[in-house]
């Protein structure tokens, strides 16, 4: 049996699967059930810069390291503007990869892969599936870093706005608990 090919959009910096984390071991399953995957993943501004392409000995696993501003440890304003280019960076990167993908596996943080993951299920028909960890704007809400009001009001809206897009996107949403689901 042949597997499928699965792209997977992360913003956890994957290098290598034999590693142990969540991300790494959904990763190697998929791998050891017969499937070749994909992953996308930041590389930061203040790590080198550079895209990268890599693949493991077998060529099952595709490592695609992304040039993207910096996401972790830098100022509110700067990670949210590389958080605004990350959908629109990641789409370039994807686009340049000569395969075509059955399933698309992403995962939140962030919501702002919305138009990444829109154009690739719209190119290869594929099927996407949404890993739910963190529900924001509304986690930004509730620790008083955004505001239903006012221009943090103005924010809000244009995250939740991406967030119900990510969502109407997404085939299938798997959640982390009961909580999430609500």
């Amino acid at each position: 049996m042949t597997g499928i090919n699965i792209a997977f959009l992360t913003t956890v910096p994957i290098t290598d699967i034999k590693r142990h984390g969540i991300y790494p071991d959904l990763v190697r399953m998929l791998v050891e059930k017969g499937n070749s995957v994909s992953i996308f993943f930041p590389i930061e501004k203040r790590n080198a810069g550079l895209s990268r392409l890599a693949s493991s000995k077998d060529g099952r696993v595709e490592y695609v390291g992304i040039k993207t501003g910096n996401l972790t440890k830098c100022g509110l304003i700067e990670k949210g503007v590389s958080m605004l280019t990350l959908e629109s960076v990641f789409w370039r990167a994807i686009n340049k990869v000569p395969r075509r993908f059955d399933l698309i596996l992403y995962s939140t943080p962030p919501i702002t892969f919305y138009k990444a993951v829109f154009r690739l299920k719209k190119r290869d028909n594929a099927v996407t599936y949404l890993m739910l960890k963190d529900i924001f704007p509304q986690n930004s809400v509730d620790l008083g870093m955004l505001s239903k009001h006012g221009i943090r009001g103005f924010i809000y809206r244009y995250f939740r706005n991406k967030e119900k897009k990510l969502y109407s996107v997404s085939d299938y949403i798997g959640c982390m608990s009961p909580a999430n689901v609500e």
